[in-house]
């Protein structure tokens, strides 16, 4: 017998599962702390993803000094050495999308 020749089974009703049951609560303190080391991450290791957005912006006097200051801020991590691993990634994505 197939399943299409069975006939339908009637609905049930279910009560709702309560996924947080049981879950910590973690402090607002303790998601501050991550969202700022996330900036943090994304502000040092992005500065060609800030670069690129500013470059996106409408023409408007507070974009362009958004440019300059994007631009600065990615020659700046450049010359440290911060935007090697993004360009390593970026370099790595490309190979594997030629293959």
């Amino acid at each position: 017998m197939s399943y299409l020749s069975e006939p339908p089974r009637p609905l049930t009703h279910r009560p709702p599962v309560e996924s947080m049951t049981g879950a910590g609560r973690t402090p607002l303190r303790g998601v501050i702390r991550m969202v700022a080391l996330a900036s943090a991450v994304a502000l040092v290791l992005g500065s060609q993803a800030i670069l690129d957005w500013a470059l996106a912006l409408p023409v408007h006097p507070a974009s362009d000094m958004a440019v300059n200051a994007a631009d600065q801020w990615h020659a700046w991590m450049g010359q440290v050495g911060l935007t090697r691993p993004a360009e390593a990634a970026r370099s790595g994505f490309r190979q594997l999308q030629g293959q």
